[in-house]
């Protein structure tokens, strides 16, 4: 990784800090929704 982009993750990581939980759950939600599309899909 270039240091430009290091130091782009970092940065992108605080951001993210102080909403980690709601992050957490919508991640949770996206990824229910598409396992059960890829189930509906089989």
């Amino acid at each position: 990784m270039t240091p430009e982009k290091i130091a782009l993750v970092r940065s992108s990581r605080q951001q993210v800090l102080p909403i980690k939980d709601t992050a957490a759950q919508l991640f949770e939600v996206w990824a229910e929704a598409a396992a059960t599309l890829a189930s509906a899909m089989k």
